[in-house]
Parts: structure tokens; C-alpha cells; sequence
């Protein structure tokens, strides 16, 4: 077995000058025959791993990676948390309107639930106009 780690910076408060843009999302580059992980660093030292689901959603932790080895997401911030539900980040303006310049479709899998701190998803722009809206923004459950 395979493990790959993939590091993103956090912070509380965000001071980035330059955000990246692409013109479309990046090609299939992961082996999901791989275990895929992202360590979150905080600003304040804390720091916490998720698993990623490479197997129920490729495409997205294709992204994803993508996006964490740009250093996209560096000193973002999570800019909307919901005490007790969840934290919501990957906007490198912060305002939960940035993108990365493209979208792609939503991945859905049975075995994929949010039932159990430490999931995370891509956020996107709802059920009813959510669909093909997923870019760089990602929340992770806290319960």
C-alpha cells in the first residue's frame, strides 16, 4: 500500500496577494490504487489529517491534489463555520465566492456520507444550482 500525504496551510486571517487562476480543471494525474491524505496545517500549530476518498471520488481528490500541490490553498482560510456541523475553506478570497477559474461535476457515491467528523467534501453552490459548481471550495464535517 501505497500513502501520500498532501500538505495545506490554513489560516485565521489572510494576507495573499497573488490567487491563482486555471482555464480548466486538471487532468486525471492520481493512481487510485492509492491511499491519498491531507494534513492541515493551522496557523496557531494545530494541525489534523483527513482521508481522502480517492476511490468514491476520484475526480475530486484529483483535484483536489492538484490544487494542494499549487500551493492553492495556502493561507486560505475557513471562511464559514456552523458550530457543531462544519468548517468551510478553499476560497483563497475568502468571501466563499473564489474559484479556481473552472468548475467540475459533482461526483456521487453510495458508500460516500457525511455522518462522522473529519469528512471531507466539495462545497458547491447548493442542490438546486449546485450541480457542475465544484472548484477549490472543500468543508469538513465535525460530526
Amino acid at each position: 500500500m501505497a500513502l501520500f500525504l498532501i500538505y495545506v496551510s490554513c489560516e485565521t486571517s489572510q494576507e495573499s496577494s497573488e490567487v491563482k487562476s486555471y482555464d480548466n480543471p486538471p487532468p486525471m494525474a492520481i493512481d487510485t490504487t492509492k491511499d491519498f491524505f491531507a494534513v492541515f496545517e493551522m496557523e496557531d500549530g494545530g494541525r489534523f489529517t483527513i482521508d481522502l476518498y480517492e476511490k468514491l471520488a476520484p475526480i475530486t481528490v484529483n483535484n483536489f491534489v492538484f490544487l494542494a500541490n499549487e500551493n492553492y490553498y495556502n493561507g486560505t482560510t475557513f471562511h464559514r463555520v456552523i458550530d457543531g456541523f462544519m468548517a468551510q475553506g478553499g476560497d483563497p478570497s475568502g468571501t466563499g465566492s473564489g474559484s479556481p477559474g473552472y468548475y467540475f461535476e459533482n461526483e456521487f457515491h453510495l458508500d460516500a456520507r457525511h455522518d462522522a467528523a473529519g469528512v471531507l467534501s466539495m462545497a458547491n453552490k447548493g442542490l438546486v444550482d449546485g450541480k457542475g459548481t465544484n472548484g477549490s471550495q472543500f468543508f469538513i464535517t465535525f460530526s
